[in-house]
């Protein structure tokens, strides 16, 4: 398996070290990609992450790179059950 911890040979290495069979990607060697998971500095998040919390009209943002825990799965639970919440505090009013 090549892991994006490990180090990455390429492509066409991997390929050739694992028989055709690629278990991971090392998202920031991925064209037009910087990675796999959003990294919030904390500018960014004074200035632009707790706005995009906020519906816009009937517009509501979940996943991931909208919680505190970007790049796992758990994040993006924990963002859809508070867009859930959300939404349905907005239908009871």
């Amino acid at each position: 398996m090549v892991w994006c911890g490990v180090v990455w040979y390429g492509r066409d290495a991997a390929l050739q070290q694992t028989n055709g069979r690629i278990a991971s990607v090392a998202w920031p060697n991925v064209p037009y990609s910087v990675g796999g998971w959003a990294n919030w500095s904390d500018a960014q998040k004074d200035r632009v992450y707790l706005g995009v919390h906020e519906a816009d009209g009937a517009i509501y943002l979940a996943g991931e790179h909208l919680s505190n825990l970007t790049g796992w799965q758990e994040g993006a639970i924990l963002s859809a059950d508070r867009a859930i919440a959300a939404i349905a505090s907005r239908i009871k009013t």
